[in-house]
């Protein structure tokens, strides 16, 4: 398959003279699925971009139909086949996904695809996806612009409500996949029915990310926290049966991110409920206290998101998997001493030193605090207690202490028999933390010897959903 691809890529999508044309840039298309789906996001960002770029320069943005004069074919059959239009606007959706995966600019803010003509004579799924990839774009405009803009959250979240309304109710039920096979065309449109749903759902998470965490008591904030939860236990809730089908549950390592960001997100809104019940005197009346009587089903669901990350390292030696892993393990003993009453804080800052740019971890104060330095997005802290705010900065690597002794925190529950004390290290996309306080942690147990100096393991996901949700978290000890 990789010798295949390798060899389309040598000899078609590189050469110019037929990459510059609209078989050309199907091509470069294919190949950035490919690569989205082996879950190289960055490697799909830059050939995504490319075809979007030789797209508009052969007028494919601008065309109406197949004969427009605009358009190069090489073959002439090619004409029946090709709707310009809805070509067009699939490089649109896929450049505004991985947009918004990675935390980079979309290339492109035509949303002209989803006027009301553009919209007329398209079947009901056909309309959502539109509306979805234009509210992605606006999503990824409010990110760079002010990601407070609560007015423009409330628009994007109305078309996306308007979107899921297209839909009847019970084509939002999870399909089941477990005894279908891969040649069951019912299948297929069953797993193309499940995609959009993981869409709509990933769009509404981040579209309400950044007030999870929020410290304002302000009731205007309350539906963008319960939301962002919401739409996390949805996405989560159907990636678990989809990725145990065995007909067609690993096509795609490119959803492994969309579990990422939601698991990350669910546990970090429990460990954040938790402190705001015990920061109060009376011991509730807290906006996330809710969360008290769904812990055990999320939790569940949590712990197989790590389960099947594990087997993914195990089985197919898979870095991206090792490294959600590791993180969902690190941050899931955290909710386990939380709920059992410890109190856990999150906090970033922003360091101005830009010639930083070796990622950093360090345990301090006696292992209670695990600060994590990120290039070009700053420090964010996780502290044993207590939630504050403070311009925080790591040292250089070569002092940075990667192995202090603590037992401050125990080790995961249900997880303790899993792995051999040592060392533990908590890869976060480079960032590698020493952990001696979570002897269940130690990521090098997956895959004995994984050398994990590739920058392009976690393709910057992670660093792109810490930013969204830390960024204006401010205090948050309320």
């Amino acid at each position: 398959m990789h010798r295949a691809v390798e060899t389309a890529v040598r000899l078609v999508t590189s050469n110019d003279d037929l990459a510059g044309s609209v078989e050309g840039i199907e091509c470069i298309l294919i190949e950035s699925m490919f690569q989205n789906s082996e879950g190289n996001l960055r490697r799909a960002y830059l050939s995504m971009r490319r075809a979007l770029v030789l797209a508009q320069m052969i007028g494919l943005d601008k065309a109406k139909c197949p004969n427009s004069p605009l358009l190069k074919f090489i073959d002439p059959a090619t004409k029946l086949r090709i709707d310009p239009q809805q070509m067009w606007f699939r490089l649109l959706q896929s450049d505004r996904y991985l947009s918004l995966m990675l935390g980079l600019p979309q290339g492109t803010v035509d949303n002209s695809f989803a006027t009301a003509a553009a919209l007329e004579g398209r079947t009901p799924m056909e309309k959502m996806e539109r509306l979805n990839c234009s509210a992605a774009g606006r999503i990824i405009q409010r990110n760079s612009a002010d990601m407070h803009d609560l007015m423009m959250t409330k628009e994007i979240d109305e078309m996306l409500q308007e979107a899921s309304a297209l839909m009847p109710p019970k084509w939002w039920l999870a399909p089941d996949l477990s005894l279908r096979t891969i040649e069951d065309l019912d299948a297929i449109q069953d797993t193309i029915r499940l995609i959009n749903q993981f869409t709509h759902y990933h769009l509404l998470e981040r579209l309400h990310l950044p007030y999870l965490l929020h410290s304002s008591t302000d009731p205007k904030y309350d539906y963008s926290k319960i939301t962002a939860i919401i739409a996390s236990r949805e996405l989560l809730s159907r990636f678990i049966p989809f990725r145990g089908s065995q007909s067609v549950g690993s096509f795609c390592r490119g959803l492994d991110f969309l579990a990422f960001t939601a698991s990350t997100a669910l546990c970090l809104a429990h460990i954040n409920a938790r402190h705001q019940k015990t920061a109060r005197v009376d011991g509730g009346g807290a906006l996330l206290s809710f969360l008290s009587h769904q812990r055990p089903s999320d939790r569940g669901m949590l712990e197989k998101v790590l389960e099947n990350m594990t087997d993914a390292a195990r089985t197919r030696n898979d870095i991206t998997a090792t490294k959600i892993a590791s993180i969902t393990r690190h941050l899931l003993a955290i909710e386990a001493d939380a709920a059992l009453g410890g109190s856990y804080t999150t906090d970033s800052s922003y360091n101005a030193d830009e010639e930083e740019l070796e990622y950093n971890g360090k345990i301090s104060d006696g292992g209670a605090v695990l600060r994590i330095y990120i290039p070009y997005l700053g420090t964010i802290k996780i502290e044993r207690h207590g939630i504050s705010r403070s311009d925080i900065t790591v040292p250089p690597r070569s002092t940075a202490n990667l192995d202090q002794p603590s037992s401050e925190l125990p080790p995961l529950e249900h997880e303790q028999t899993q792995a051999p004390l040592g060392n533990p290290v908590i890869d976060w996309s480079q960032p590698t933390i020493g952990v001696d306080t979570l002897p269940s942690l130690d990521a090098q147990w997956f895959v004995p010897g994984l050398d994990f100096g590739n920058e392009w393991d976690l393709q910057g996901v992670d660093l792109a959903f810490f930013d969204s949700i830390f960024r204006f978290c401010g205090d948050i000890d309320e």
